[in-house]
């Protein structure tokens, strides 16, 4: 990275009033004057920022914008929604996808959230049609490995209120979320489908 290069760069960054890279730049300056060179790691992170400010970079992050919103956001809610139930593990990228309808990740951000062994689970399970459609009488089964707010209900007629909400919080088959309502019971419930079975009426 030559001086000249370097300098350019802030140049164009102080035009634009940047306040996110230019410290960043301006710190690199410094270490280019007193060692005569940058560390691997710096020079890489300077190329993305060069890249970035280019007419191509902005293009190409113009693109993956439209294509984010208009579609990969939903995958990207499915899978933040993972990982706020499954912390530490992208915690702060995860909260800004449910929480900011704005903010776009960058591609290797998602790609990287989105695009792993655990979310690919998470989003077939997610994109698969519902075993039971809405409407639906179901029963909860009566295994004993159940979540705790569903053990009273074990054996229970319940019907199907929303068979698609939209969370999963485990990579297991079957984990599709539903909201449920037993029967007799004022308040709805959410259950993963592995838990549930089609109901039978006891035979006279």
């Amino acid at each position: 990275m030559s001086q000249t290069r370097l300098d350019k760069l802030i140049q164009q960054k102080e035009e634009e009033k940047d306040t996110k890279d230019l410290p960043f730049l301006q710190s690199l300056r410094s270490n280019l004057q007193k060692w005569g060179n940058l560390t691997e790691k710096q020079t890489k992170a300077l190329d993305k920022i060069e890249y970035l400010a280019s007419p191509e970079g902005r293009e190409a992050v113009a693109t993956w914008q439209k294509e984010y919103t208009e579609g990969f956001r939903d995958k990207a809610i499915v899978c933040a929604k993972y990982y706020l139930a499954n912390p530490p593990y992208f915690n702060d990228l995860a909260t800004n996808v449910v929480s900011n309808p704005a903010f776009v990740p960058t591609k290797p951000q998602y790609m990287a959230m989105c695009d792993n062994k655990y979310t690919k689970k998470v989003l077939i399970e997610h994109q698969r049609t519902p075993h039971y459609d809405n409407g639906d009488i179901v029963q909860i089964r009566k295994a004993k490995s159940m979540p705790y707010h569903l053990y009273e209900f074990r054996g229970k007629p319940c019907v199907v209120i929303d068979n698609n909400t939209g969370t999963i919080v485990t990579h297991a088959t079957g984990a599709k979320v539903y909201k449920i309502l037993p029967f007799g019971h004022p308040q709805m419930l959410e259950c993963q489908e592995r838990y549930l079975k089609g109901f039978k009426a006891p035979s006279a």
